[in-house]
């Protein structure tokens, strides 16, 4: 034993702890006497029934030496409680007296960083898609232009559940930081590639950003540690309110420092790169959990985990898995490949011609111009959306959500005037918003605390991976179909069966005839 806890130093959550774990003994007791698979030996020490866990409870509470009483109790009981070593620290009280208080202040720093951390993220991700996904088309073609950013995504799936595990092994911070650094040896490639007009080099440059975003959009998830549970849905929506910033920054800066210095691109992919430094500094800051401290939580909660497979048969977990891929997907596949059809399509017609001279209709700057409102779109209803699914509940919320991803490519049949693609792209911004702060409340709300991180893993690589297959087959698509009424139309076709899923579902969540499991 590392240390004894004085009756004074005992704090309120060694209290906690300790009556926690009095409760625990107490039900297996009434467990093994209701069962008669107690010895008679055993039966010598354990008192009948409750009254055990009841003499436990008070010792616990009036003794000073709460956690060693415990301790002594559980060796006793011949394996009620595991002997994990861990788990004693928890009870002596030298793992969790080392855990910040959920304090006001402790919550706006901790929510502030990740907010900024995810702005940071997003920007560089936007510039990918201004910036990239130009220099791919000049490198190489029009139908490679969204294969970096495809690849970029491909990589953040495959790299989804094993960061989780890592975070465990090697703690949270390290992970994080390590992901900055990947994020800054990305841009050095890419500064690289643009000197060398390299399409290899930028398909590089995207594997090692998808490492980088792979932890970034996690911390939507992980500011859920620094807040009370009511308050999950506002965290949430304010990590998402970062890219508000990013909106601006990832296009602005993709239009104004294309030409900067003589080699074209160059001078973007550095100031992607000091982001990326940037982002390093403030993830230093964070309140993350200690590798012991994850593992003593992981420890005090392992008897509530429930096996991966049990929790995806779940219907809430399904609806917000595919809540979350289909507007995500859908969402990025559009964004990617509307820059590539306003500077392909023809004057007057509803065609788009990828292998005819570029700049027909529109340039780069109208494209840079409606990727900010699409961006903004995006990421302005974080401000409220804490409030809307307090108001509609997330079920609601993704409804609404899928309203509008529907309303985005219908909207595009109009016409292919600048007002129409600012109208559908803004739609479509609205919607991801919605639908995918619904879906990521839903599922932080669903899974247990010893569960999170596997959760939270799987489900961002199914998001993910729909995401890169809509994303990167886009351009690729639009190429064959030479039709952009006819892509919008294949979009439409995607996401009402997920719409229809999400109503029933909601239907009958708010009518009480569906219930939550988890």
């Amino acid at each position: 034993m590392q240390r004894s806890v004085a009756g004074g130093k005992a704090d309120g959550s060694i209290s906690g702890i300790a009556t926690e774990r009095a409760g625990m003994i107490g039900s297996k007791l009434e467990r093994r006497n209701s069962s008669s698979s107690l010895s008679k030996g055993k039966t010598a020490v354990i008192m009948p029934d409750a009254d055990n866990a009841a003499s436990i409870s008070a010792t616990a509470a009036s003794v000073g030496h709460k956690a060693d009483s415990l301790r002594e109790a559980a060796l006793s009981f011949d394996g009620a409680i595991a002997p994990d070593p861990e788990l004693n620290k928890i009870e002596e009280g030298s793992i969790l007296d080392r855990e910040p208080p959920k304090t006001a202040s402790h919550m706006v720093k901790n929510t502030a960083l990740c907010s900024f951390c995810f702005g940071m993220g997003m920007s560089v991700l936007f510039i990918h898609v201004g910036t990239t996904t130009l220099a791919a088309k000049e490198f190489q073609s029009t139908a490679a232009a969204t294969l970096p950013f495809g690849l970029m995504l491909v990589v953040q799936t495959f790299l989804s559940l094993p960061v989780q595990y890592a975070k465990r092994r090697f703690g949270q911070k390290v992970l994080y930081v390590l992901g900055g650094l990947s994020g800054v040896l990305s841009g050095i490639i890419d500064i690289t590639a643009s000197v060398e007009r390299s399409f290899i080099l930028l398909c590089v440059g995207a594997i090692f950003a998808g490492a980088a975003n792979s932890l970034v959009n996690f911390l939507r998830f992980e500011v859920t540690q620094f807040v009370h549970r009511k308050y999950i849905s506002f965290a949430v929506s304010a990590v998402l309110g970062g890219g508000v910033i990013a909106g601006f920054t990832g296009p602005l800066v993709s239009r104004f420092t294309r030409h900067t210095f003589s080699v074209e691109f160059s001078c973007t992919y550095m100031l992607m790169t000091v982001m990326w430094l940037l982002e390093v500094a403030a993830l230093c800051c964070i309140d993350f959990q200690s590798v012991s401290l994850a593992r003593a939580h992981a420890a005090l909660h392992k008897e509530d985990v429930r096996p991966l497979v049990k929790i995806v048969r779940q219907p809430p977990f399904l609806v917000a898995l595919l809540a979350g891929a289909i507007s995500f997907g859908i969402m990025a596949g559009m964004m990617v490949v509307v820059p590539v059809a306003m500077r392909a399509v023809q004057p007057g017609s509803r065609r788009v011609d990828t292998k005819g001279p570029a700049d027909l209709v529109y340039d780069f700057s109208d494209t840079s111009l409606i990727s900010i409102f699409h961006y903004e779109a995006m990421f302005l209803p974080s401000f409220f959306t804490g409030y809307i699914i307090k108001r509609m509940t997330a079920e609601g919320t993704m409804v609404a959500g899928f309203a509008f991803l529907l309303a985005g490519p219908a909207i595009f049949y109009a016409n292919t005037s600048y007002i129409v693609f600012v109208f559908g792209f803004v739609s479509l911004g609205i919607a991801w918003n919605l639908a995918y702060v619904g879906a990521t409340t839903l599922v932080a709300s669903f899974s247990r605390a010893g569960e999170k991180e596997i959760v939270n893993g799987f489900n961002d690589m199914i998001v993910f991976g729909t995401t890169a297959l809509l994303s990167s087959s886009a351009s690729f698509i639009l190429r064959a179909m030479n039709d952009w009424h006819m892509f919008s139309t294949l979009y439409i076709v995607i996401a009402v069966p997920a719409a229809l899923v999400v109503i029933v579902f909601a239907v009958l969540r708010l009518s009480g005839r569906l219930g939550c499991t988890g």
